[in-house]
């Protein structure tokens, strides 16, 4: 190891300032997601009891609202590290939303759809795999 010079040590007075301010944007980005989906849980939960019906669509919509909500709040827990299969299972379940609640039926775009939910679920599942069977991943918290 080479001792610090002056100039080490001004790079690593940079690089510890500047790692501290995408902390703090890191953490603004993510909060700010989590009070979009609160309120966008809050706005969809409204709209479903003023309009006195729910649909298949507006449960799995708030489904959708609650796991990004739990996503922000684990990347907060984890020093701000996101977990690649959250948005994965979160994309699996708003393509089967808009599978279900979309107006277009086209035999061919539902199977364009199912096709790309199945990519996604090989992922996922490959990357649990990788996990289990090699134990590596990136950070203790990109592990699920």
């Amino acid at each position: 190891m080479e001792p610090l010079t002056k100039t080490n040590k001004e790079s690593s007075v940079a690089l510890g300032a500047f790692d501290r301010l995408f902390n703090v944007c890191q953490f603004l980005g993510l909060s700010a997601i989590a009070i979009a989906a609160i309120v966008g849980f809050g706005a969809e939960l409204w709209r479903m009891v003023t309009a006195d019906t729910i649909a298949l669509g507006d449960l799995l919509l708030l489904f959708l609202y609650t796991e990004v909500m739990v996503m922000a709040r684990a990347a907060l827990h984890s020093h701000h590290e996101l977990a690649i299969a959250m948005p994965i299972a979160i994309a699996i379940v708003a393509m089967g939303r808009y599978m279900v609640v979309s107006s277009d039926h086209n035999a061919l775009h539902q199977m364009m759809y199912a096709g790309a939910i199945f990519i996604l679920v090989a992922a996922l599942f490959l990357w649990k795999m990788r996990v289990r069977l090699t134990g590596w991943s990136a950070g203790k918290d990109n592990a699920d």
